[in-house]
């Protein structure tokens, strides 16, 4: 997410369409998560970075193990 938001801004894109642009930028896996979310949930970048990390941060809370 870091990585998008610094390439939209440094190319001057306005944070009002980041929500539109940013699912273009997911995998086939993601997008299939992605599509779960009720539309009307996600109206801006706020809403979309939120269910964004609440989907996808299940890897950080897997214990590290060898």
């Amino acid at each position: 997410m870091r990585t998008f938001v610094s390439a939209m801004t440094l190319k001057g894109i306005n944070q009002d369409t980041f929500y539109i642009i940013f699912p273009w930028t997911f995998d086939e896996d993601v997008m299939k998560r992605y599509n779960v979310v009720n539309p009307g949930k996600v109206t801006n970048w706020e809403d979309l970075s939120k269910e964004f990390l609440n989907q996808n941060s299940y890897n950080t809370d897997l214990p590290i193990t060898l």
